[in-house]
């Protein structure tokens, strides 16, 4: 699996293993020191659970990081999980040690266990790298351990010393037959598997030449990028499109906790927004403001919403001259400094305009006509 740093260098993560195990029980201790009560939870044992573990390869609390989040993208794009840490869909365990530059051999590694959020696992790493620098600096000896994160405090704390592999007492299951694989069933599902995070990341990027931020965001979600693609069957605004979804929608989703599947505004509709500013028949303001809302009401077109609201935006030159005028009368001193030469004061002019006009004259017809009135 590979991952893109910050500074724009690629890693390839390696895996050690992916081995099937079963959930077990959960204890929960009560946070008072004074009660000594502990509650069992039951409710998981039996799940089968997927242990996905790397080779010691990851150097850093950053690589970690992206390592998860590209990882839980591609458990969620192929339907394996949802990957919900606060249900328990997803956990992650971490193995830390340090050794000197040039070492070969790494030092006694220190485990944390159980961390519900990959911020929160970025955090521990970083707090637990300066801890066993601390450490080792002051020659004290690091001991194989498992530890907790202390999210409040943003520390790590022993919880016990960590047993070895022979303590745990394997051994071989002797009622579990032999289960070997068709080679042409896993080609199958390979074939099967759809367009992964990465290859669809590249394929936006060459058909539609949108920035990487652009592309992250909303390829994070499969059905994201597949309603991106639905618009984009519409519109070929392809910019105009992701920033419509990395703003206005990605807002309402996230205000009302609620998936892109669910969302009232279609593709389609969208798209018909985006095409009615494209034709200016309505300005991005009053788009945003108001045709966007009440199609999340109604989950009605653009087109719809514009003319039950009288929202269209004015171009008549007949009807917007009067306007101009009036505005150029009233304002003396900006039309003094527009003929001395300070472009920008004609800022004013067009603003006192779209008061005027409540925000539906087309600023651009407004400013022609401006520069016709004022060249008399």
């Amino acid at each position: 699996m590979e991952i893109t740093k910050e500074n724009g260098e690629t890693k390839f993560i390696e895996l050690d293993r992916i081995h099937m195990e079963e959930d077990a029980g959960k204890l929960s201790h009560s946070e008072d020191s004074r009660i000594a009560d502990s509650i069992v939870d039951l409710n998981r044992a039996g799940t089968p659970l997927m242990e996905i573990v790397t080779l010691p390869v990851l150097s850093s609390a950053e690589e970690a990081y992206l390592y998860l989040t590209e990882l839980k993208q591609l458990l969620e794009y192929i339907e394996v999980s949802d990957c919900n840490m606060q249900e328990g869909s997803l956990r992650c365990d971490v193995n830390i040690s340090l050794k000197p530059t040039g070492a070969e051999e790494l030092g006694t590694k220190v485990e944390i266990k159980n961390m519900n959020s990959f911020k929160g696992v970025q955090a521990a790493i970083e707090f637990e790298i300066k801890r066993q620098y601390q450490a080792l600096e002051n020659k004290e000896t690091i001991i194989q351990e498992t530890r907790l994160y202390d999210v409040d405090r943003g520390v790590t704390k022993s919880m016990r010393s960590k047993e070895e592999a022979n303590d745990y007492r394997y051994f071989p299951d002797p009622d579990l037959p032999r289960f070997e694989i068709d080679l042409d069933w896993v080609e199958n599902i390979r074939k099967d598997l759809g367009e992964l995070p990465q290859a669809k990341r590249e394929r936006f990027r060459q058909e539609y030449r949108l920035p990487d931020y652009d592309i992250d965001q909303i390829t994070s979600e499969r059905e994201l990028g597949e309603y991106f693609e639905a618009v984009a069957k519409t519109t070929k605004e392809y910019k105009e499109i992701s920033n419509w979804i990395m703003g206005e929608v990605s807002r309402e989703l996230s205000e009302r906790k609620i998936e892109i599947t669910k969302f009232e505004i279609t593709a389609e509709n969208l798209a018909d927004l985006i095409n009615e500013i494209q034709k200016k028949t309505i300005s991005k303001k009053i788009a945003k403001e108001d045709v966007f809302p009440e199609m999340v009401k109604g989950a009605d077109s653009a087109t719809v919403v514009i003319e039950r609201l009288g929202l269209k935006v004015e171009s008549d030159d007949n009807i917007l001259l009067p306007i101009v005028e009036d505005a150029i009368a009233k304002n003396p001193k900006v039309v003094e400094d527009i003929r001395a030469g300070k472009k920008k004061a004609i800022g004013a002019i067009i603003g006192a305009c779209m008061k005027a006009t409540q925000g539906k004259a087309d600023p651009g017809t407004i400013s022609a006509l401006v520069n016709q009135v004022l060249e008399k």
